[in-house]
């Protein structure tokens, strides 16, 4: 059925010009402070060092050595030169550093100049104004088209001529030849230096994929706000219909400034669900925490150890479409996480798939996340779909900071995330709209919701599953029906936490007995069942102070404000206007039919289901990370608590309270607008760890 789009009004191409022009006033805001000041200073390495000279000194009755650079006191008319041999393929620029008082504004010009040896030419040149340097500043002259090959080996003069000076003294970096065997002496005015080289420092790539990944992710950006504004402004366009393309485009931008391992353990993920693929081929390793891995694909790995340095990105952007495999293979080491297939399911079918066709190492790590983003899709815009009511709610918890980076990764924390709204949108629906058929897709998916929150993370969120008791008799048409369907969905998710689970949680709860084991990761004593059973406030104590000190600093992190090992801190803007949003988004409608008011029963229920499976995740971190005596649980992370939301959220819904219209609309434009702060805290941090 095609959407009835109407004609737009002149308060829509308002809000869309104001938009357009806070927009343009981003990108250009975002350019300046996160990509330009990085292309600035290339990836640098040595060419030939500066060197120290070391100085003795008394201090009272105790002698002292400090060192000191090596500097020559540049002189109006001074012409110095430095032969060399560039040592890589690629060439950018080459620089010396010059040395000043900042506080002296000085008056002159410095020529630079780079001379191809063989042919004498000079290949580029640069005029540095004196009163514009800073202290430590490399004076680079660049290759005027930008990066350029076939340089290896190359003998090249790098010459600085001082047109005019002024009073103030400008120093410049000089090494010792001792320590650049093989290299030319500088020549002074002529002559050559006694025992001195220019200490050269060269440049050999220049990022700028990282400015058309920057907008290519600024178009992205644009053209979801722009969808989500027009689509929903101008036609009736279903919000899960408008998910689709918000959630991919932003799932493509996370991809890209979070590559794999930078999500909290997504290393072990990546390796259980390796691991998976491994076992279809016949190559299982004996133990469980270690994984047999080609050659190719562990490379590709230690490439992504945590995140990438510029320079890494710049080699996997060289090397993404590069085809064939190292030969070889090697073992690789990683926590056991206690997991079935089904949990790993998106990314041992991305795997797999990279690997049948032969795909690089980079796209076989690339493969699984891809296929995370899928289901992400598929799941959400279900959930979105079927949810009878709070519809923007649903629309803004897939779009949550924290549920994309965990849902478009290896983590099966996205997939309980997904499960968990799948679940609520399914049961809200066959509760309380009793005349509307139940469709064997939503059987399915909330079959399959229910299997995953049983068989990971130890079960802690499958209490949630029953809720499935609330479902009215009508809905299966007698008692004994209405008794069987009940007992299906949750037998089917009991069976299969014992099945793949239960060992699992003997793992964690073991010892039982009154003696203490050892923390693996620590030399300290944990608690046991038994000192907890026979003294239960040694848990209850340090739950409630984490609650006390952390909770608020939870529920701020929960919805992204600090994503993964990068601990990249998203203005907490975001997270309490969205707060905001789905609080208002759950109120009823005015004159809107709106039969799924959550009475007392179900909302009791909520409340100590929720407290069922909190209670779950503080005792698994109590028993499995908590050191005695700690005063607090250790390992709690803000993201255990996000699968919780889309069952919390329903006890703010009451008949006492609604409102006069129906604000999906702005709402979904307001937080999908709010990503402009997300990517633009997103770049800012990523600077730290990119260089």
């Amino acid at each position: 059925m095609r959407p009835v789009i109407r004609k737009p009004k002149l308060k829509h191409i308002i809000w869309f010009l104001i938009f357009c022009i806070i927009f343009a006033v981003g990108y250009h805001v975002t350019y300046l402070v996160s990509i330009e000041d990085r292309m600035a200073y290339p990836h640098l390495f040595t060419l030939l060092e500066s060197s120290t000279y070391k100085e003795t000194y008394m201090d009272g009755d105790e002698e002292k050595t400090i060192k000191l650079d090596r500097e020559y006191l540049l002189s109006e008319g001074d012409v110095i030169e430095q032969t060399f041999t560039y040592t890589e393929d690629c060439f950018l620029s080459v620089g010396a550093r010059v040395y000043l008082d900042e506080d002296e504004t000085n008056e002159g010009t410095l020529l630079v100049e780079l001379i191809d040896d063989a042919t004498g030419e000079v290949i580029s040149e640069a005029e540095y104004s004196t009163k514009n340097l800073d202290n430590r500043q490399l004076i680079m002259v660049s290759y005027p088209e930008g990066l350029a090959g076939g340089f290896m080996n190359r003998e090249l003069t790098y010459r600085v001529t001082v047109e005019e000076m002024g009073e103030d003294e400008i120093y410049f970096a000089m090494g010792d030849s001792d320590d650049n065997e093989g290299a030319s002496l500088a020549v002074i005015n002529g002559e050559e230096a006694d025992d001195l080289v220019v200490a050269l420092r060269g440049a050999d790539r220049q990022l700028t994929y990282w400015i058309y990944l920057f907008k290519i992710g600024a178009f992205l950006l644009f053209a979801a706000v722009a969808w989500t504004f027009w689509t929903l402004a101008l036609t009736d366009i279903k919000l899960q219909n408008v998910f689709l393309p918000v959630g991919l485009a932003f799932a493509l931008i996370f991809l890209v400034l979070l590559p794999p391992e930078s999500v909290p353990d997504e290393i072990d993920h990546m390796l259980e669900s390796y691991e998976r693929v491994n076992a279809f081929y016949g190559l299982d390793t004996e133990e469980n925490d270690t994984a047999f891995v080609y050659e190719e694909d562990l490379n590709a790995l230690d490439t992504f150890e945590k995140t990438p340095t510029m320079l890494e990105l710049d080699e996997i952007k060289e090397h993404i479409t590069d085809t064939g495999r190292v030969e070889g293979s090697g073992i690789k080491s990683h926590t056991y996480m206690h997991a079935t297939t089904l949990a790993y399911l998106p990314g041992v079918i991305g795997i797999f798939i990279a690997r049948a066709m032969g795909l690089n190492g980079y796209l076989v790590w690339f493969a699984g996340r891809g296929v995370a983003i899928l289901f992400y899709l598929a799941m959400m815009y279900f959930a979105i779909k079927t949810v009878p009511v709070a519809k923007a709610a649903f629309f803004m918890i897939a779009i949550f900071p924290m549920t994309i980076q965990q849902c478009c990764s290896y983590s099966y924390d996205g997939m309980i995330i997904e499960a968990v709204c799948v679940l609520i949108a399914v049961l809200l629906k066959w509760i309380y709209y009793k005349d509307e058929k139940i469709l064997k897709r939503e059987i399915f998916f909330l079959i399959y919701s229910c299997l995953i929150l049983a068989v990971c993370k130890g079960g802690c969120y499958m209490p949630l599953v029953l809720l499935a008791l609330f479902i009215p008799r009508e809905r299966f048409g007698d008692r004994k029906k209405t008794v069987i369907g009940k007992f299906l969905i949750v037998g089917i998710t009991g069976a299969a936490w014992i099945i793949c689970t239960l060992g699992y949680v003997f793992y964690v709860l073991a010892p039982t007995g009154t003696e203490s084991t050892t923390l693996s990761y620590m030399d300290a004593e944990a608690y046991t069942v038994s000192d907890v059973l026979s003294n239960i406030w040694v848990f209850i104590v340090p739950a409630v102070r984490s609650i006390v000190d952390d909770g608020c600093q939870w529920i701020l992190s929960m919805f992204g404000t600090t994503l993964g090992w990068l601990e990249i801190n998203v203005t907490s803007w975001v997270p309490i206007i969205m707060s905001f949003m789905i609080l208002v988004s759950l109120v009823p409608v005015k004159n809107h039919e709106d039969e799924a008011m959550i009475g007392i029963p179900e909302k009791v229920a909520i409340v100590l289901l929720c407290g069922i499976s909190m209670g779950l995740i503080f005792a698994s971190m109590f028993l499995d990370w908590t050191p005695k005596d700690a005063s607090y649980i250790w390992g709690i992370q803000a993201r255990y608590f996000l699968p919780l939301l889309p069952a919390g959220m329903l006890l703010f819904r009451s008949r006492m309270v609604a409102i006069e219209r129906d604000l999906s609309k702005y709402f979904a434009v307001i937080a999908v607008s709010m990503y402009g702060m997300v990517f633009y805290d997103m770049l800012i941090v990523l600077q730290e760890y990119l260089e």
